[in-house]
Formats: C-alpha cells, structure tokens, sequence
C-alpha cells in the first residue's frame, strides 16, 4: 500500500489489520509480506509522486527504476501465490477492482469481493472505469504489451498466481474506505482458506470420518477437480492437512 501518497486508505487498513489481528484466522495457513507504505514521502506530504516527483507505480519496468521500485521488485525474489494492492480514486463514485492472474478460474475472486464490499460501500458499475472499460466493478483488460509496468504486471511477471489491486472511493470516509478493504482482504483470503474448504466439503454432503490415515496424491487431485477448484500448493496444503485427520469415504457430488 502507499505507492501514492495521496491515498491514505491502503495504508491505515493494513496497520488496522495487524493491529486488531485480522491475521489470526489465517496465520496456520499463509506465509505474510507486507508493504505498508512504499511511498512515505507522498505519504507524509500528500502527495501522489515520490520525493523524485515520480510516480512509482508507472515504472517497473524501467531500466533504472527509484529506490523504492528497487526494493518492491527485490521482493518478488520469492515467489507468491496472491498479491493484494490497495489503492483509492478521488474520482471514482464507489469501490472496483483489477485482476489478473495465471488461472482463468480464479476470476470468480473479483466477483466475490465486490460483493461482501457493497455492504460497505457502492460498488463502481459505471461501463468505463479510469478510461478502461469495465463490468460490475471489474476493469476489463487485454493482454496488449504496455511501455510501463505497475507493481502489479511486474508481480504476475514473476509467477504469482493472483494479482488483486483495489480501488477505493477517496470522497467516502476514512473508516468506510479503511473496511471496505479490509473486507475485500478477508474475503481474498477466505476464498484460499483451509476453513471454507471444510464448510464447501461438509455442505455438499461429505462424510467425514476420523482414522489414521495419510493421503495420496491421486486422491486429492480427484477431490479438487470433483469440487471444481483449482490445484495448487494453497489447496494441496489446506486439503493435505484435512485429509491427514480424515477419510472421506463413498465421495459423491450430491
């Protein structure tokens, strides 16, 4: 958060989330890197640009990037399976939304978030969002090269598998803007998590019985494709660590 300055929300909804331990639901699950403010000059001066009067989030892909694009792109080293940004518009009426990503089926998370965030605040359904066209909150993007790079293309460059920038309303409040990313956050990662795994296998009809008993690689590929999710490292080591205290016997899609 805090690649521009002038946009406060990102920043205060990630210290809000450490500070009141948002994280605890998911610490079992996730490994955590967080940026909290990578502009804090345009932080603490209201401003958009870098002390450099450069807007950071245009320029990962120059050749000699600022020190602060140095050091976001240093952390791509390792790999991620889900990028958050957080962002606001000054002139947007409600909240919206990039992503890209790896995996066609994830777009479903776009369409999750907007809907737990319009209990917090309009949802932009407006045809053209910040000169791209859009649909339900989501911006519409092709796969045409760009001369520039946000941090964004720049993560997806780099193997991650989701990239998520959001977008809140600047003319909402502070607390409104501060919740609706928090909410748009736990829903992300909701949607990865080990818990609404076990909810979505106990609600479709799954009978779960306790053993000792470890899993096998077919098994749980079977499991995933029979639920329709994805399968990757998120869902093996959620399903793995279910699939380690149970057996799931008679497996049916009722």
């Amino acid at each position: 958060a805090g690649i521009h300055g002038d946009e406060p929300s990102g920043v205060e909804a990630i210290c809000s989330f450490l500070e009141n331990n948002r994280f605890d639901n998911f610490s079992d699950e996730w490994e955590w890197t967080f940026l909290p403010c990578l502009n804090p000059y345009g932080y603490e001066h209201g401003l958009r640009e870098n002390h450099e009067g450069k807007d950071l989030n245009r320029l990962f892909k120059h050749e000699s990037p600022p020190t602060e694009v140095r050091f976001a792109k240093s952390i791509f080293d390792s790999s991620y399976d889900l990028t958050i940004e957080l962002h606001e518009d000054f002139m947007t009426p409600g909240y919206y939304l990039y992503q890209k990503g790896t995996h066609a089926e994830d777009d479903l998370l776009g369409k999750k978030i907007l809907q737990a965030v319009k209990n917090i605040m309009p949802i932009n359904l407006n045809g053209e969002i910040d000169g791209c066209s859009a649909q339900g909150g989501i911006i519409v993007q092709g796969n045409e090269p760009m001369d520039w790079w946000p941090m964004a293309l720049y993560s997806l460059s780099k193997g991650t598998r989701r990239c998520l920038t959001l977008e809140t309303a600047t003319k909402l409040s502070m607390d409104a803007r501060i919740e609706a990313h928090l909410v748009a956050i736990d829903t992300a990662l909701n949607y990865f998590s080990r818990k609404t795994i076990c909810k979505l296998l106990e609600s479709t009809g799954f009978r779960i019985l306790k053993i000792e008993h470890c899993w096998e690689y077919h098994s749980m590929q079977y499991l995933c494709h029979a639920l329709c999710l994805y399968y990757n490292n998120i869902v093996c080591r959620s399903i793995k660590k279910i699939i380690e205290r149970t057996i799931f016997r008679n497996l049916m899609i009722p």
